[in-house]
Parts: structure tokens; C-alpha cells; sequence
């Protein structure tokens, strides 16, 4: 549900009659995992977030939109893989003048004039990431979904970490739904991780380069990073991922459904990820945009992994065989971004 509502409502913080139940404050910090344990994890726009093991990051699917002075942001989406569960962190910036978000008046408002399609509505205050947070839960009118929904102010704005579920779920899971709330971060400008358990990992600090979209199709599961579109590099993004696949003939099975077409022989090489080198296995495709894709399959840590790297075709004057001798940027960004 979009935050598009009347600005009077925004700036005076008024209440109407829409019935909720305020309940005891919760602990958030009786859920929450050391940093270390959390093995799916998504820095993006300045918010961390870790979600369950198995669970799906997914890219905002439109852009920022604004309405009476009100900007909103879908920032990105999550789910468990299963349409059991969907998430999403929204963030929404409110003409105030200048002035802070009370974070009380935000949860009241929110819950009273904002969800309007869901009944049987209650709210808490909590701390996430060392703010004066609430949490807000419900039932969708129309489907009868469970509504979960944490409010964090920041400053004139807020950031909203929704869940929604099939009847029920939620409300007989909430340490779950609590989990994935103390997970929340605020992050320095620039600041960019994808973790996945088993997989190659991904951390950039200085805003180079970011994850674009999770990947899991034909028994793969990893994720795709890009460049900033300052760096102007030739990449047009890197997959890294796990997968089931043991060798480039059983790969190749996957590129019809990729709708690519394998252009030159299978050949050996070496490429760096983190402070280590592995020897691969390539082949490369291109599909009918134009884009060249060099697969790299490797074995590390009892697993096969897989390194794509996609290309326009005419940006590079090499063969596909040849990127990891010729593409320093390339080695570069695998040997600093990257890491098992």
C-alpha cells in the first residue's frame, strides 16, 4: 500500500476514529542475531536488513514518486520463495518544514488514517537501530492477509519494513517477523553488501558498485551487482552465485532458458575472488539484446560456483576466452568487492 495520503494529515498529526489496541512495548534486542550469524544479507540505499535463510531479495520494480510534497521510495522487496510471505522496506519523505517525525504521533497516525483496508489493528513501541520505533499489525480487509509493519523515523522521514501473509502465518510467527525487524540498519552513504549462506559475498563501502537483483533460476542461487554509472566501466553487471551444476555440459542446459546461445568452445582459465585465485572452467553466450555473457564455474568450499560476466557486444575487441587477461577491471573488482 503506497503512502499517498493528505498532506493535512502529514503536518498536524491529527487522529480519527479508527479503533486499534495499544499493547506493551516489545524487545526487540531478545531477537536479534549478532551480525555474524546473519546469513542473508542485503545492504542497499543505506538499510541493511537480514531476512531468513533460503529467503529472496527481489528489486524495486518501479521508481520514487512524489504527491503533495510527499515522496516515496520503494527501496526493495523480499520473500521466502514460497508465496507464503512477501516484504518490502519503503522509505517517505513528509513535508514537515523542516521538523523531526514525533515517532509516537507517526505510530498513531499511521495506524488511525493510513490503514484504512486493514482491521483489527494494533501498536507497540519498540527500538530498532537505536530509535524510538512501533510496529504495527493487522488484518487486510480484502484478503485477509496478515499485516506486520515497522515504523522507523529518520529525521523528516520514515522508513516502513512491511510484511504481509497468508491468514494467520504472521501472527502465529512473530519472533520472525521481530527478526527480521532488529536486523534493520542504518548505513554510510556508499555502502553495498549481498551475503548469502554458501555463496561468494559481496561488500563495497565506497559506493562503486551495488546489487542490482537476486538470481535463482535452474539451480542457481546467488545475485547480480553493477557498477555506478559514473564508473563507466564496460561491465553491464556480475552474477556470482552457488549452484548444482558440475561442469559446463550439464550448465549448458540452462541457457535455453535463458534464451542465449553458447558462441565459442569451453576453455580453462584462472580468476581471483577475494584474496584467492581458482582455477574455472568458461564458456560464453549471447542472447538477442546483444549482451555477451562468460560463465566461469569453479569449485571452492565443497561447492560449485559460478561467475558471469555480461557485456555489450563491441565492448570488448577480445574474445570472451581472453576477459581475464585482458579486463584488469574485471580482476580488479573480483579481488576487491568479493570474497568466500
Amino acid at each position: 500500500m503506497k503512502f499517498v495520503f493528505l498532506v493535512a494529515s502529514a503536518l498536524s498529526l491529527l487522529a480519527c476514529g479508527s479503533e486499534y489496541s495499544q499493547l506493551e512495548p516489545v524487545d526487540l534486542s531478545l531477537y536479534k542475531s549478532p551480525p555474524a550469524q546473519d546469513v542473508n544479507v542485503l545492504v542497499k540505499y543505506q538499510t541493511r536488513l537480514a531476512i531468513p535463510p533460503g529467503w529472496k531479495f527481489v528489486r524495486r520494480d518501479h521508481e520514487p514518486s512524489e504527491n503533495n510534497g510527499i515522496k516515496t521510495a520503494d527501496l526493495f522487496k523480499f520473500n521466502d520463495g514460497i508465496d507464503n510471505v512477501y516484504g518490502r522496506v519503503e522509505y517517505t519523505v513528509l513535508d514537515l518544514g523542516g521538523n523531526r517525525i514525533a515517532p509516537d504521533k507517526l505510530g498513531k497516525v499511521f495506524t488511525e488514517e493510513l490503514l484504512t483496508n486493514v482491521s483489527e489493528k494494533t501498536l507497540r513501541q519498540t527500538y530498532i537501530d537505536g530509535e524510538e520505533s512501533y510496529i504495527v499489525t493487522g488484518k487486510d480487509n480484502e484478503k485477509g492477509w496478515d499485516f506486520v509493519a515497522a515504523l522507523v523515523p529518520e529525521d523528516n522521514a520514515f522508513n516502513q519494513l512491511q510484511l504481509l501473509s497468508n491468514p494467520g502465518y504472521l501472527r502465529a510467527n512473530m519472533p520472525l517477523a521481530y527478526r527480521i525487524f532488529s536486523s534493520y540498519k542504518y548505513e554510510p552513504k556508499g555502502a553495498g553488501e549481498r551475503k548469502i549462506a554458501g555463496n561468494v559475498s559481496f561488500r563495497c563501502m565506497d559506493g562503486a558498485w551495488y546489487w542490482l537483483d537476486d538470481w535463482n533460476v535452474a539451480n542457481i542461487s546467488g545475485y547480480f551487482v553493477t557498477d555506478d554509472a559514473e564508473k563507466e566501466t564496460p561491465i553491464a553487471a556480475l552474477g556470482l552465485a552457488s549452484t548444482e551444476y558440475t561442469s559446463i555440459q550439464t550448465l549448458q542446459a540452462a541457457f535455453k532458458d535463458f534464451n542465449e546461445t553458447v558462441v565459442g568452445p569451453e576453455f580453462d582459465a584462472e580468476i581471483p575472488v577475494g584474496n584467492s585465485s581458482y582455477p574455472v572452467k568458461g564458456i560464453a553466450t549471447k542472447n538477442e539484446k546483444g549482451f555477451l555473457s562468460t560463465y566461469y564455474l569453479f569449485q571452492a568450499a565443497g561447492r560449485s560456483h559460478l561467475v558471469v560476466v555480461i557485456y555489450k557486444e563491441g565492448d570488448a575487441s577480445f574474445a570472451p576466452s581472453e576477459l581475464h587477461t585482458q579486463w584488469t577491471v574485471m580482476n580488479d573488482t573480483l579481488r576487491k568487492y568479493f570474497y568466500l
